[in-house]
């Protein structure tokens, strides 16, 4: 054989359900069975108890006599002929430790589950049949097999052998979990086998071969020879990483099957201290043979093994562990290149096995073998299997310790549910048919494609299937409680007696009507959905239902004093636990319900400070206050006095506001920002300590104007902008007409207020906002004394008429200081300080020579003329545009006084201001003007391209941040430095685009490349746009570009005036690049018939007709034919001529 290596296809294993088998799971090929079939069937000994099958009355050592295992069809009570194969393995069942195939020995199966009789290895009278099964020596009365369900299918020929649904293979407890080869350890025996103990070969010796993994040692210890002599104990010399004894093997008439038994244990390395692995891989190889013997090993039973399919090796259980048998193909050495005779195995927390190696001889005739025979194995994954097909290894279990294994358990996990519900989905369930056509012993419901069973359902994913798992939905609550809760109180109705009198598993506690119903396996739940409790009917039933009652708190999360049970937890006393209890109540949404949340509506105010406690019963549910009437509570209630500004913001001082932080560490309901030193909360403020907290008082700084209109007054006309509306869609006090973007916004308790200081109303901008100053407009004017007219209300007082009443007005009658320079706009005869008079920059247009009423708002953007500093928003300033560029003068850096003396007008300027430039001379000053040179290109392309690319660097974004009237885009380092007139230009002739650096800057030259073409004749394409035209294609546009290259001047020599739009008049390219032009055209007798000047393709051309001065026929078309040409011009002051013929093709002529 050649040396490789075999890897199992370990993800075919069968699922993490399938049990381990404790005796046997296989299936044969039928090749197989033949090749080993070459030698005489009755000289074999299938359980390998020393008597061949001819004379063992129990081949497959089970304890159940051959004949009963045979059904007799044939009627001649001989099982060898025609035999019952249960399992379709091709191993009739006389020969089949595991009839049914479901990983349970038959020993076990045929036994009553509390009453097992172990097999004693003794077989006095030497009939095949273990002494422990006959009730004397030859009585051979064997095992009389169970059928624990009474469904007329012994329990070791019935994969459900309870009836409820779930096959016995399932229901068997699992000992191995997948491995992974990159984890599974490699061991090497590379090292030489040094002898430790005993004499050489011999029984008793120990030998340790050091380092087969890194700090382990392995001990071989020979424990016994039969017909054995051991040539080498580990022949490394090829493949020196397998494990390669060589023995040399001899029958005798007494010993047909001579072998060699070692122990190899695992321990620390130079110590005796053994070494547990979680998993190892051992691989033995070339396990063969030939027609007078056949090789054997057999160790210890492992998790799990597989073989290649088809296989020539068979695999048998025995009570001294797994017996695997070659066949009769000899292979050359040893190696695992041949998988049909390979075997590979798993152990699980392994630290030693005892490996047996031997022959079975085939012959009568005694004999030694010639040669040492060798065995191998392989510590490490294998790769070569071609079709590998895994066996698992399992024993009887007994989840609930009830006495009665899984198998024969119809609640295994005691919880009162039937093992046949639980394997199902609750809205997927089918009960049993009570039908068996096949005869299996399989309920027909759940035969599926074939003998499939239930797939048993895990409703958390996490642990155990629903059938085995106490608590199915994982929220702390076990099934046996919400399974049998039918009045929701959180205490099962049905519960645990001890008593089982039916024996079918099931305790009397959760029978239905008849507690001695027999294995009845769904127990009369025919509709698990509508027999178990659900309280909330949605999602699942309560045993699978991670939130009980619906109410989006999951069950765990409803235990509140956190005690790992929520069935004690009844928050509001009325005798149903929260999880099952919708209707307890959590007002804000923060997970902690009501009645043990310490702020109910989440708004920093403890719930004990809302309610004034009339009742005395310290309880806020219980006759609470409701301050403004609306119908919720005040604890309930985010604007308890229902002024449009949230409590959270009133209660508050306005500079030291502190917005919720969204978190609440101790799951007390309070937000964590007012936990203070523990619980404390918000201590609301006074303002006008009136003894009233400004969260509950309607005026709060006690001026007569209410908080309704001073906190939601943004245009300061004495009239709300927000207005009560009598709505409140998401119920948390604030009427929708406060709300701020979002009216359903749930408890949302700052609404959007997440700094007062700036995002509420203040006119003055001094001490606090309106609702809270007693002189909005900083006046020195009391609110209340600006009362003009003494009725109460200061709203309805504009002494100036102005729109904005008195209160709100700084300056009655004189209003605003818009720039800011201590001058009242209504004193400041240059109200933006860009030089120029208010008076120049209001067109009067309503005649009472007063900017502020009926002003002018050239672009548009809000902003009067007079209190905009870039009034055509081109991002040119107007105390830029409004001078002549080299001559031009910054303001001076006037203070308060200087500015007061001269009536708001800075000193750069005085006495007249600035008389606006008006460049192209259109009537329209510049600082108005969007195109002050009248060039066809904007000011504010001309003015903001500094690349010179014909796209403005610096554009209109819509967001004016200091409210100057100049755009953001346009702003130069700083957007907000209020009025920042000349905008950091303080000198435009430089900090302005110049492409020729002549004349002027470009949004005031015509021609702004200097190349002697007016910037909007070098508009190649007429489109009225000179941005898009150029004509090298270096990226600069023609204007902008002084070096394009020069267009030759061609005359297309061809006309065709026939109204097809091509050729229609003779076309001279590039004509507009000459100066002085003439052209005259000749007949062939050299008569003129076309003299013009200044020619240029547009509205000057020759179109086929007669203008020649001779000509007799003016402005008729002439014939078609040859004409000759003669073009002069000049260009770059130099006189040009062209001629030549042309042709004129004149339609129908």
């Amino acid at each position: 054989m050649e040396n490789t290596t075999l890897q199992p296809t370990w993800n075919q294993r069968v699922s993490s359900w399938i049990p381990f088998i404790l005796l046997l799971l296989l299936s044969f090929s039928t090749t197989s069975v033949f090749a080993f079939q070459q030698a005489d069937p009755g000289l074999l000994d299938i359980d390998g108890d020393g008597i061949f099958n001819q004379d063992d009355i129990d081949d497959d050592g089970d304890g159940i006599l051959d004949i009963l295992e045979d059904a007799n069809t044939d009627g001649d009570n001989n099982p060898a002929t025609n035999p019952t194969d249960t399992d379709g393995d091709k191993i009739p069942d006389y020969q089949d430790p595991d009839s049914d195939n479901d990983g349970l020995s038959d020993t076990v199966e045929a036994q009553r589950a509390t009453e097992i009789i172990e097999p004693s290895g003794v077989d006095s009278d030497g009939n095949g049949l273990d002494d422990a099964f006959e009730s004397s020596p030859g009585a051979g009365e064997g095992l009389i097999p169970i059928d624990t369900e009474s469904d007329g299918v012994p329990d070791y020929r019935d994969p459900d052998s309870d009836n409820d649904g779930i096959l016995d293979g399932i229901e068997s407890s699992v000992r191995s979990t997948d491995f992974d080869c990159e984890t599974v350890p490699d061991l090497s025996f590379d090292q030489p086998a040094v002898l430790e103990t005993g004499d050489a070969f011999q029984v008793g010796s120990v030998y340790r071969i050091p380092n087969i993994a890194d700090g382990i040692d392995a001990l071989i210890e020979i424990e016994e020879l039969q017909g054995a002599e051991i040539s080498t104990l580990d022949q490394n010399a090829i493949d020196p990483e397998f494990f390669k004894p060589e023995i040399f093997f001899t029958t005798t008439p007494t010993q047909r099957r001579p072998f060699a038994d070692l122990r190899l244990t695992l321990v620390s390395s130079g110590t005796n201290t053994a070494v547990v692995l979680p998993e190892l891989i051992a691989n033995f190889l070339d396990v063969d043979g030939n027609p007078d013997y056949q090789e054997f090993n057999r160790f210890d039973t492992p998790a799990s093994y597989t073989f290649d399919d088809p296989t020539e090796i068979i695999v048998t259980a025995t009570e001294g562990g797994l017996l695997i048998s070659g066949g009769t193909q000899e292979y050359d050495g040893i190696s695992n290149q041949n998988p049909s005779v390979n075997l590979a195995v798993e152990f699980v927390d392994i630290s030693t096995f005892v490996f047996r190696f031997g022959i079975q001889a085939s012959i009568d005739s005694d004999f030694r073998t010639g040669v040492a025979r060798q065995s191998g194995i392989q510590f490490s994954c294998l790769e070569n299997f071609v079709n590998p097909q895994t066996v698992n290894f399992g024993q009887d279990v007994d989840s609930d310790g009830d006495g009665l294994p899984d198998r024969v358990d119809i609640d295994s996990d005691d919880d009162g549910i039937p093992d046949n519900v639980e394997g199902q989905p609750t809205d997927g369930y089918v009960p049993p048919s009570g039908n068996d056509t096949d005869g299996d012993g399989l309920d027909d419901a759940y035969e599926g494609a074939g003998d499939e069973g239930i797939d048993p359902v895990n409703t958390d994913g996490t642990d155990e299937p629903d059938f085995l798992d106490p608590d199915s939905d994982n929220d702390l609550v076990p099934d046996n409680n919400e399974g049998n809760d039918f009045d929701f109180d959180g205490v099962p109705d049905d519960t645990f007696t001890g008593n089982d009198t039916d024996g079918d598993g099931l305790d009397d506690g959760y029978e239905g009507e008849d507690v001695n119903d027999g294995f009845d396996v769904n127990d009369e739940i025919d509709d698990p959905a509508n027999d178990l409790p659900d309280t909330d009917q949605e999602g699942d039933v309560n045993y699978r239902d991670f939130d009980d009652d619906g109410d989006e708190l999951d069950t765990p999360d409803e235990d509140v004093d956190q005690d790992g049970d929520p069935t004690n937890d009844d928050t509001d006393g009325d005798g149903t636990p929260d999880y099952l209890d919708p209707e307890v109540v959590d007002t804000d949404g923060d997970g902690v319900p009501d009645p043990i949340d310490i702020d109910d509506d989440n708004d920093g105010i403890l719930d004990i400070f809302e309610d004034p406690n009339t009742d005395g019963d310290n309880d806020p549910l219980t006759d609470p206050l409701d301050s403004d009437g609306d119908g919720i509570p005040d604890h309930l209630d985010i604007d308890a006095d229902n002024d449009g500004i949230p409590d959270n913001v009133e209660a508050q001082t306005t500079d030291g506001y502190v917005a919720p932080s969204g978190m609440d560490s101790d799951n007390d309901g309070l937000d964590d920002a007012y936990e203070g030193s523990g619980d404390e909360g918000i201590t609301p403020v006074d303002t006008d300590e009136d003894g009233t907290v400004d969260y509950l008082d309607l005026d709060s700084d006690n001026d007569t104007v209410p908080d309704n209109n001073e906190g939601n007054d943004f245009n300061f006309d004495g009239i709300p902008d927000q207005t009560f509306t009598g709505t409140d869609t998401d119920g948390d006090g604030l009427d929708d007409g406060y709300e701020g973007s979002d009216v359903n916004d749930g408890f949302d308790v700052n609404d959007e207020i997440d700094d007062p200081a700036n995002d509420l109303p203040d006119t003055d901008g001094t001490e606090d906002v309106n609702y809270r100053d007693i002189d909005d407009d900083g006046d020195d004017i009391d609110t209340p004394d600006e009362d003009v007219d003494e009725d109460g209300d200061p709203t309805n007082d504009d002494s100036d008429e102005d729109g904005t009443p008195d209160y709100l007005d700084p300056d009655s009658p004189m209003g605003p200081d818009t720039d800011g320079d201590g001058v009242p706009d209504s004193e400041d005869i240059d109200d933006d300080n860009d030089g120029i008079l208010d008076t120049v920059e209001d067109p009067n247009t309503d005649g009472d020579n007063d900017p502020l009423t009926n002003p002018q708002d050239s672009d548009g953007d809000l902003f009067p003329d007079h209190l905009d500093i870039d009034a055509d928003n081109d991002g040119i300033p107007d105390n830029v545009e409004a001078q002549p560029t080299f001559t031009y003068v910054a303001p001076n850096p006037d203070d308060e006084a200087t500015y007061a003396a001269n009536d708001g007008l800075n000193s750069a300027y005085i006495p007249d201001g600035i008389d606006p430039v008006d460049s192209d001379g259109d009537g329209t000053p510049d600082y108005l003007d969007s195109d002050s040179d009248n060039d066809t290109v904007p000011d504010n392309n001309e003015g903001n391209d500094f690349n010179f690319d014909g796209i403005p660097d610096q554009t209109f974004t819509g967001s004016d941040s200091d409210f100057d009237g100049l755009d953001d885009g346009y702003e130069g380092s700083d957007v907000n430095d209020d009025f920042d007139v000349n905008d950091e230009i303080d000198n435009p002739a430089t900090d302005l685009p110049d492409t020729d650096g002549t004349e002027d800057v470009n949004y005031r030259d015509v021609d702004d490349d200097g190349d002697g073409i007016p910037t909007m004749e070098e508009d190649a394409d007429n489109n009225g746009d000179p941005t898009n035209d150029d004509f090298d294609n270096d990226g600069t546009p023609d204007y902008l570009d002084p070096d394009q290259p020069d267009g030759e001047i061609i005359v297309f020599e061809l006309i065709t005036p026939n109204g097809d739009g091509t050729n229609e008049f003779l076309w001279i390219d590039n004509v507009d690049r000459t100066t002085n032009n003439s052209l005259k055209i000749y007949n062939r007798w050299g008569i003129a018939v076309y003299e013009g000047t200044n020619y240029n393709n547009i509205n000057n051309v020759f179109d086929g007709r007669s203008r020649g001065r001779s000509t007799i026929n003016v402005e008729e078309f002439l014939p078609s034919g040859v004409y000759y040409y003669i073009f002069e011009y000049e260009l770059n002051q130099e006189r040009f001529t062209l001629s030549g013929y042309l042709y004129l093709g004149n339609k129908n002529r």
